[in-house]
């Protein structure tokens, strides 16, 4: 009965297949799964082991049957609780759907600042017991990843509104050995396997920076070569590193569609909106390396400012003149792109005050004070 449900569904849907889009009641989400689900039906529902969560052919049958029914002959079918994975997988594509390009591409940027992509050893001993510290003999050491941001705890409510919009990882404060108390955002391998990885890719979107993107394409490396021990990194560490130089980005930044508000997430990472001594305004980009990624910044910003290059690896990018702080404030107020959050936003506001007190700066354009003084 199965098979023979599962055919009349793909006849039907062949018939269908050119017509989707005259549906009045389809969103871009249905679109998406009905898509999905016309490709899953053309090759049988075989499905390579781990794809979109499923790990079955009876899964995606009733997964998709229940959505076809509701859809398309209007017929309200119960849900039961066995079958997260399909709850799962309809979250994903209402997130690939109808998450803010502008805001996703700013937490990238920020990532790409101050996130990191861990990859450490997890081993299990014969009992299946989970061991972080060193292994012992015959234990097996299975790849732990996770996604990390810690920042300062005043920033907790930021990284609070990051995980509001991408439901993804946990939240929470933490006091290290040394150190002040921080706010930590973290995404296991779960989020990055099947929740990051999909949606990046549904928008076509990279992180840019040196480090962050030899660590991503080595997650990506690791799923779709479905490595699972530790030791396998190690093992085809050559093929890893061509992989790594074949699809990393180079050059050309400024030509992504996303990279203005990549730029806005990585200056909230980064960037400082200064006020010296002297009431000088000065604004400041500073990291390790990314030579050619800076350059494009410039760019961006438009500006012919060079940077400036220390011991050959910390880049730092730096205007204080008023066309270039013009340029600057076009950037973050008068433009298109996402605004500035966090305690980045009240940084840079606290610099458009100082330079609408200043007479050196009162000429140039600014938002209005009122909205200044709202974002405070």
């Amino acid at each position: 009965s199965i098979i023979l449900s599962l055919y009349l569904l793909y006849i039907y849907l062949m018939i269908l297949n050119s017509s989707v889009n005259r549906f009045p009641t389809f969103s871009a989400r249905d679109k998406l799964i009905y898509n999905q689900t016309y490709m899953y039906m053309s090759y049988m529902s075989y499905m390579m082991p781990g794809v979109a969560g499923f790990n079955t052919q009876k899964e995606v049958i009733k997964y998709y049957t229940y959505f076809m029914m509701n859809k398309l002959f209007k017929f309200h079918v119960l849900r039961d609780n066995t079958t997260p994975k399909m709850e799962y997988m309809e979250n994903i594509s209402y997130n690939m759907c109808n998450m803010d390009r502008n805001l996703l591409a700013t937490i990238v940027g920020f990532m790409d600042g101050d996130g990191y992509i861990r990859m450490t050893k997890k081993s299990k001993d014969k009992t299946g017991e989970s061991r972080y510290s060193t292994p012992k003999a015959g234990n097996m050491n299975y790849i732990y990843m996770s996604l990390i941001m810690n920042l300062n705890e005043n920033d907790l409510e930021l990284l609070q509104y990051f995980h509001q919009h991408l439901n993804m990882g946990k939240v929470y404060n933490m006091t290290p050995k040394k150190g002040n108390k921080l706010a930590r955002w973290e995404m296991n391998k779960t989020d990055l396997l099947n929740k990051i990885m999909p949606l990046l890719d549904y928008h076509n979107m990279y992180f840019l920076t040196h480090t962050r993107q030899k660590q991503y394409l080595l997650l990506k490396y690791i799923k779709h070569n479905k490595l699972v021990y530790y030791e396998d990194i190690m093992k085809y560490n050559k093929n890893i590193n061509e992989y790594i130089v074949n699809n990393k980005i180079n050059n050309s930044f400024y030509k992504l569609n996303y990279f203005n508000n990549w730029l806005v997430g990585f200056t909230m990472a980064e960037g400082s909106f200064l006020i010296k001594n002297n009431k000088d305004i000065c604004f400041q980009l500073k990291q390790k390396y990314n030579l050619e990624l800076f350059n494009n910044m410039t760019k961006i910003f438009n500006t012919t400012r060079k940077l400036n290059i220390s011991k050959n690896k910390y880049m730092q990018f730096s205007v204080s003149s008023k066309n270039d702080i013009q340029n600057m404030i076009n950037f973050f107020s008068f433009s298109k792109n996402h605004p500035l959050l966090g305690n980045k936003l009240m940084s840079y506001n606290k610099w458009l005050l100082a330079m609408k007190n200043s007479y050196r700066y009162k000429e140039l354009k600014m938002p209005h004070m009122s909205n200044i003084k709202k974002n405070m």
